[in-house]
Parts: C-alpha cells; sequence; structure tokens
C-alpha cells in the first residue's frame, strides 16, 4: 500500500521558524541610538513537566462513580465524568490528592477523562499513569517568546522603559506557569541588571530608584540577609532580583 499523506500547511513549522519570524518581527522599526540600551531575550517552549506524570485512578460502577486524581479543576473534572458515564453528579465522588505539581497543567482534565473512559468500557477500577514520554507529548506549552527591552539611559528620572513581545499561540488550550509572569520577571530582572552594568550602578541601588515602592521592603531585607556589598572570595558574584506576581506576595532573592 503507497501512502501519499496530505502534510498540510504547517508541515514546515518548528520552533526555529517562529522564533526568527519573531526576531525579524522586533527588530523591523528599531533606530540606533547610543544613550538608548536594547536586549533581546528568548524563552523556548516550556512543557510544565511536572514531578509526577499525569495519572488518574477510576472506578466506575452501573450507578456512581469514584475517582482519584491530583487535579487542579475538580469542577471541570466532575463535569466531564458525568457527560462520559452519564451518571448525575451527585453520584460522583473525587478524591483529590494534593502532590505530584499542579504549575496549572492538571487545569486540564484528559487524563482524567481517559482513565474513567478505560474503567467504563472494562468495568472495572483502573489506575490510569502516563509515561514521561507521554506526559511531554500531551502536555500544554508554555509558548515560545522573544522579547525586545529598550531604555533610554540619560534620563531615568522618568523610566522610559519599553518591552515588545512576540508569543506563539495554537488551537490548544494550555496552562502557562504562573502565566505571563513566567517570562516577565525573567526579562525585566535581566534587563534592570544589564542597565546597572551600563551605567556603572550598583544593581540593588538601581531596583530602589526604579522598582515601585512596594517591593523596596523585601529588597532591602533579602539584600541585608545576604550581606549585600561586602566582599566576595575570589572568582564569585552575586545577583539580587525581586518580583511580585498580580501585584501580591513580593518576593526578593540574592543568589
Amino acid at each position: 500500500l503507497e501512502v501519499t499523506w496530505d502534510e498540510g500547511g504547517y508541515a514546515s513549522l518548528s520552533s526555529t521558524t517562529i522564533r526568527d519570524e519573531f526576531v525579524d518581527r522586533l527588530g523591523a522599526d528599531q533606530d540606533a541610538d547610543p544613550s538608548v540600551l536594547e536586549a533581546v531575550y528568548e524563552v523556548p517552549f516550556f512543557a510544565h513537566a511536572t514531578p509526577e506524570p499525569m495519572n488518574c485512578t477510576a472506578d466506575v460502577r452501573a450507578d456512581h462513580c469514584e475517582v482519584w486524581a491530583p487535579t487542579q479543576n475538580p469542577g471541570q473534572a466532575l463535569s466531564r465524568i458525568s457527560a462520559i458515564t452519564g451518571l448525575p453528579k451527585e453520584n460522583i465522588q473525587i478524591h483529590i490528592p494534593r502532590v505530584g505539581g499542579g504549575f496549572g497543567r492538571r487545569l486540564q482534565v484528559d487524563y482524567v477523562e481517559m482513565a474513567v473512559q478505560i474503567s467504563s468500557r472494562a468495568g472495572a477500577p483502573v489506575k490510569l499513569l502516563w509515561t514521561r514520554e507521554e506526559d511531554i507529548q500531551h502536555g500544554y506549552f508554555h509558548p515560545l517568546s522573544v522579547h525586545l527591552a529598550t531604555a533610554n539611559l540619560e534620563n531615568l528620572s522618568m523610566p522610559q522603559v519599553r518591552s515588545t513581545t512576540y508569543q506563539g499561540w495554537d488551537d490548544l488550550t494550555y496552562a502557562w506557569r504562573s502565566v505571563t509572569n513566567f517570562t516577565d520577571a525573567f526579562v525585566q530582572e535581566c534587563f534592570l541588571d544589564e542597565m546597572a552594568g551600563a551605567l556603572g550602578r550598583d544593581p540593588y541601588e538601581l531596583r530602589l530608584e526604579l522598582e515601585p515602592s512596594s517591593l523596596h521592603e523585601v529588597l532591602a531585607l533579602a539584600a541585608s540577609k545576604a550581606g549585600w556589598g561586602s566582599p566576595l572570595p575570589q572568582d564569585m558574584g552575586r545577583g539580587i532580583a525581586c518580583w511580585s506576581t498580580w501585584n501580591v506576595t513580593p518576593v526578593a532573592m540574592v543568589a
């Protein structure tokens, strides 16, 4: 049997071609200016890669269903189990062991659906555990992104930091670990260090000048606990970073 495959319009699409397109877009209208610092940051496609792969234990009976699933979305799991089995929701019990890591991946309930379908057809309890390879293959990936950050180094009293981002989207519903904070913190904090280097400034002092006041206390505490400014052994370095996701829980770290 000779098969001719229709590979569709995206047969040649890859991480590399997506990345190259984004880089081309970023550089399309940038003017050279010696007073402006520019930096480009790239974040690849990322799987959530929870420590424990997707798994679910399901016991589907004629009049009830019991499920053990480390899910972040029990409401959706309940609705899908009811749709698959035809059982009323009050006849479905879901146990949620809070282990294995979620990171947003377990907002999807595909692995719960699979276990319930198998148990329903087999007429017996089923314990489903994906291999790591299956877990990565069927994951919902954090999108690839390319970021261009620019700053006017001659006028920090009125910060003029601009960040342009292109992200890859697809048809799938996917979860982002901490949503956009995952990439935003990386780009902003790295760029602040590059600004400090270009200006000959202390990275901690520059953050106190440019970061919102809500981060100052935790920044100062981290710097104090780490002995910021004290001499370091030869061939060692020290850095500081801070972030606040959705303006709550400010965090600072010295490493």
